[in-house]
């Protein structure tokens, strides 16, 4: 079997897998505060499990950028949830804890937004 790698799975010198997206330019330019990239350390040294965990995000990653990013006001509600990512990720730094208090808890540190989340037919 070959070694193929998503293109959201990065792996560190020290062999650690990270899940990453670039964020797109226009929400740069609108936002320089924002980063080139999404990066979550994956805690991980196995290939597999890697996978298996950044295709996870990867999806959360596209759904949120579908419901969010259609309006300017989904877009600031965007931003808001990503800034209290960011405070969870500095306060839990293994990708469990960060679960556990934060993904685990969505609805309790972000106001009960998870529920824009869902995918609207």
């Amino acid at each position: 079997m070959g070694s193929f790698s998503p293109a959201f799975l990065y792996r560190n010198r020290h062999g650690v897998y990270y899940f990453q997206r670039r964020v797109p330019k226009h929400f740069r330019a609108a936002n320089p505060q924002l980063s080139q990239f999404v990066r979550r350390s994956l805690g991980t040294h196995d290939r597999s499990v890697a996978i298996r965990m950044a295709r996870k995000l990867s999806a959360a990653f596209d759904e949120i950028a579908q419901q969010y990013f259609s309006t300017p006001e989904g877009f600031a509600k965007a931003i808001k949830l990503v800034q209290k990512y960011k405070e969870a990720e500095l306060r839990y730094p293994s990708f469990a804890e960060f679960q556990k208090n934060f993904l685990d808890r969505l609805d309790d540190v972000t106001d009960h937004e998870s529920e824009l989340l869902e995918v609207k037919s």
